[in-house]
């Protein structure tokens, strides 16, 4: 119970920490290293500026910097809302997972990072607004 409780009142100091200090502010995030190196976004860019945005309830704003952070958001709250409700024998309904979906989500963030990075189609749309 204690490793959930500190993990719960960790995360929970992150995410106000995250929801005060926009990191569009720069200075107190620390820079994507391939985005540092290249000046090209990787599949998780933008996604500190998307968590601010969604913490802070603008989902249009969480969308323009990482569409993906948006959508992972609903299932890796559930999953980390599981973690921290077992160690008091609440067992929440476990999210179906198969083999196949690990190399699916690769591609889908290999895919995506190639996008997002295109002058043309949909990837000024899907670049991280930075």
């Amino acid at each position: 119970k204690l490793t959930a409780g500190l993990g719960a009142a960790g995360l929970g100091a992150a995410c106000l920490y995250t929801a005060s200090l926009d990191p569009s502010e720069g200075g107190v995030y620390p820079l994507c290293p391939l985005r540092a190196l290249t000046g090209t976004d990787c599949a998780l860019c933008g996604g500190l500026r998307a968590t601010h945005a969604m913490l802070n309830l603008d989902m249009e704003r969480a969308a323009g910097h990482n569409i993906l952070v948006l959508a992972a958001a609903p299932l890796v709250a559930y999953a980390m809302l599981q973690w921290f409700l077992v160690p008091w024998g609440v067992r929440l309904p476990k999210l179906p997972t198969r083999p196949w979906m690990v190399p699916v989500l690769v591609g889908v963030l290999v895919v995506f990072s190639v996008v997002r990075n295109l002058p043309w189609g949909p990837g000024p749309w899907l670049y991280s607004g930075s």
